[in-house]
């Protein structure tokens, strides 16, 4: 199952999903919106459940 998680930008507020594998690296996302650069560990609000199946 090809995993996500959903993020939110801590300059803006706007929200997308980013590749897990990006979720504890040190690679730095861009936010679409604002272009603010920022660590997942950055933001306030993460949501990292998986999708259910099906």
């Amino acid at each position: 199952m090809h995993r996500l998680f959903w993020v939110e930008c801590p300059k803006c507020g706007a929200r997308w999903y980013a590749e897990w594998e990006l979720r504890h690296s040190d690679v730095m996302l861009e936010c679409f919106a604002c272009d603010h650069k920022f660590r997942a560990d950055e933001a306030e609000w993460l949501d990292e459940r998986p999708a259910p199946p099906g």
